[in-house]
């Protein structure tokens, strides 16, 4: 929608303002996918959540000309921001997995 702004807050899916297409397209279409490949042996849907960055995997929808960013797939995820962005730091004293924060 033109007048509708999709973020992909800590909330994810199921954000406080909507339930969007970033819960649909990013988290529930691929959990769906997942589920039928296990169990359903459903080749289509292997190529969707287990695609290494396939077309299927990572495509997000436009609506009216407007488009998306498709999904992001790596094998080596790095953090997008100084942890002086956030509120809940990684390497707070209480973070009960602080030994893993860079």
């Amino acid at each position: 929608m033109p007048n509708f702004t999709y973020t992909a807050e800590r909330n994810l899916p199921n954000t406080q303002r909507a339930y969007d297409a970033y819960d649909y397209y990013g988290i529930y279409r691929l959990l769906e996918a997942m589920i039928d490949y296990s169990f359903n042996g459903n080749l289509t849907a292997k190529n969707t959540a287990l695609g290494n960055g396939s077309k299927e995997q990572v495509t997000m929808p436009s609506y009216n000309g407007h488009v998306r960013s498709p999904l992001e797939v790596t094998d080596n995820p790095w953090a997008l921001y100084l942890q002086s962005k956030y509120s809940s730091q990684c390497g707070a004293s209480n973070n009960p997995r602080i030994t893993n924060c860079h």
